[in-house]
């Protein structure tokens, strides 16, 4: 039993020896590839990492431009609505001007008519020249109160924001204060 145990020992050893000399390549290979696929992970991670660091860094420069984006837009808020109320003051200015510029006006209107009516009406030449001289008086009054308009229109065309739009501001006055002023002067 010896020789035939003996026979058969070199075939199971060799046998065996082939076996793990391929578990061995094996092994080999699967830690070679094993090894590959974590270089590709630590690769991937590594690039993941820079892409995360550029995107934290885009984003506190988006986050930095965006507060002074921000910071811009509220100082502009700030100085739109000065602006705005300065204007608007203007505005109730200027329409309180045009107010009282008309009140006058037909104020000066109806004195020079009653001015008028006394020359009309005076019987001696004495009343008559005092009635004239007042009815000139009146006229002047009138006069400096259209010019008086004529050159707040004047002023609006300067100061609008446009050329255009001072003319069409100043064409407006204008054709407010003709008819009242047309109808003095006669």
């Amino acid at each position: 039993m010896n020789s035939h145990s003996q026979g058969k020992s070199p075939t199971v050893w060799m046998v065996l020896t082939a076996v793990f000399a391929l578990a061995a390549v094996g092994l080999g290979i699967w830690a070679i590839t094993t090894n590959s696929d974590l270089d590709d992970a630590e690769a991937t991670i590594e690039q993941q990492r820079r892409q995360l660091a550029s995107g934290e860094r885009r984003l506190e420069t988006e986050e930095r431009r965006s507060a002074r984006v921000e910071q811009a837009e509220r100082a502009f808020g700030r100085r739109a609505v000065r602006a705005y109320r300065r204007v608007r003051r203007r505005l109730v200015r200027a329409r309180g001007e045009e107010r009282e510029l008309r009140v006058t006006i037909d104020k000066e209107a109806g004195e020079l008519n009653q001015a008028r009516r006394e020359v009309a009406n005076a019987e001696s030449a004495e009343a008559r020249e005092a009635a004239s001289l007042q009815h000139a008086r009146e006229r002047a009054d009138v006069a400096a109160a259209c010019a008086r308009g004529t050159l707040d229109a004047i002023d609006e065309f300067f100061n609008a924001a446009s050329a255009e739009a001072g003319a069409n501001r100043a064409m407006r006055e204008l054709e407010r204060l003709r008819p009242r002023c047309e109808s003095a002067l006669q």
